[in-house]
């Protein structure tokens, strides 16, 4: 089973360029011949320089609907030669236009040009102080859409990325520290590289022990997908890795797959993808003792923790994720999967992708502020003049109003 990877949008293609470099390097050192992976992988098939002035229904209704047939006849140039495809990986953003309403308007095509397969959009969220004055709207619209078309959302947040590169660069000469689109873009890409690089999933009775003489099932993204996404009302995946380093350090790191997971559980307790300033005290009730839940700590639907390196210690991973307390209604559903590849030569590597009520945390604040502005019709003519009206704004803001409320209820309501 093979995924197709489309990239949309300034943001898709520069976060699709470091994937892709990722994927080619761990694919020299293990996984594909170097010309086959080349040969598949490293080709752009569709360019417009036209712009969609960040704005959603430029890119979706006006845009999008320009482009069309163009833009079919070119993914059907890629999946007819296709046998058999199991998941479409759209890389894009949701803060301009292009990204947002044209990667909205390409997820639905493909849901008709390749009705099997399943749809995982990778969207980049927006700086919270602002990239654009419409992006609330930009990104409510996009949002709404894709939870209607679209199988699950992989969401990478800039400001958690740009903070983590911060650090990781700070006092490095040739890194230059500080800003840098290129250092974060790499960062989302090792991200999405190690949960979406081929595994093999670990049966319930498989000790590590006995992993080498294990069945081995190839846990692909379908099957990630359909592992994290039990219910359709849940859709928002996060990811996290461990360890986290700079290339400086790399080849110095040596940590023990206990403190992997140790440090992987509390990262996506906390939905922090920085092992730094991590609270130690917010833990399940089952290991504090208390008798009362707190909405402190990520509440999970369901994750995939995939360990990447040498001599896997399955029961210290499985320890850490099996804990009923850390679960919506105390109901462990977690998924492990391995393998003996060395990710970006690191020895050992821990990726947790996940489901949780802090995943949907951001939506409140996105919401409230973007109401003001809809209320005051601020910027609305802007989308007016591309055929999306006040009503169509509100469809999606009420979409998008019951996945806040479904998350929340996963985050507070301790069934």
């Amino acid at each position: 089973m093979s995924t197709v990877v489309i990239q949309v949008g300034q943001c898709g293609n520069q976060v699709g360029y470091e994937l892709f470099t990722r994927l080619y390097e761990e694919a020299t050192t293990s996984y594909l011949p170097q010309s086959s992976f080349t040969e598949s992988c490293f080709k752009q098939f569709f360019t417009n320089v036209s712009s969609t002035g960040n704005n959603w229904a430029n890119g979706y209704l006006s845009y999008g609907e320009s482009m069309k047939d163009e833009i079919e006849r070119a993914i059907r140039s890629v999946t007819d030669l296709i046998p058999e495809i199991s998941t479409v990986l759209i890389l894009m953003s949701s803060a301009g236009g292009t990204g947002s309403g044209l990667g909205c308007r390409v997820t639905e095509m493909v849901k008709d040009i390749v009705p099997g397969a399943l749809i995982l959009n990778q969207v980049v969220l927006p700086f919270s102080r602002g990239e654009v004055a419409v992006q609330g709207y930009n990104t409510i619209l996009t949002l709404a859409s894709l939870y209607q078309h679209s199988d699950a959302l992989f969401l990478l947040h800039n400001d958690k990325y740009q903070q983590l590169w911060k650090r990781l660069s700070s006092g490095i000469k040739k890194l230059g520290g500080g800003m840098s689109f290129s250092g974060m873009n790499r960062l989302m890409g090792s991200h999405v590289a190690g949960v979406i690089l081929p595994s093999h999933a670990i049966p319930d009775t498989t000790s590590s022990s006995s992993l080498s003489g294990a069945v081995r099932q190839t846990l692909g993204s379908d099957r990630i997908i359909e592992e994290l996404v039990p219910s359709p009302q849940y859709k928002l995946l996060t990811s996290y890795m461990m360890p986290v380093v700079s290339d400086a350090s790399r080849e110095y790191t040596h940590t023990p797959w206990d403190m992997l997971a140790k440090y992987t559980r509390q990262m996506v307790l906390q939905n922090s993808i920085n092992d730094e300033g991590l609270m130690w005290s917010k833990k399940p009730e089952s290991e504090t003792g208390s008798r009362h839940r707190k909405a402190d700590i990520n509440r999970l639907v369901s994750c995939v923790v995939m360990s990447r390196g040498t001599d896997v210690a399955l029961p210290e991973i499985e320890e850490k994720f099996t804990v009923a307390d850390m679960y919506h209604g105390r109901r462990p559903r977690a998924t492990f999967a391995y393998s003996a590849h060395k990710f970006d030569g690191l020895e050992k590597a821990v990726f947790g992708a996940v489901n949780g009520g802090l995943n949907g945390a951001f939506l409140e604040e996105l919401l409230s502020s973007s109401w003001r502005k809809l209320s005051a019709k601020a910027f609305l003519y802007q989308y007016e003049k591309f055929g999306l009206d006040l009503d169509g704004m509100k469809d999606s803001f009420r979409v998008l109003e019951k996945v806040n409320n479904d998350y929340r209820d996963v985050q507070l309501n301790f069934k």
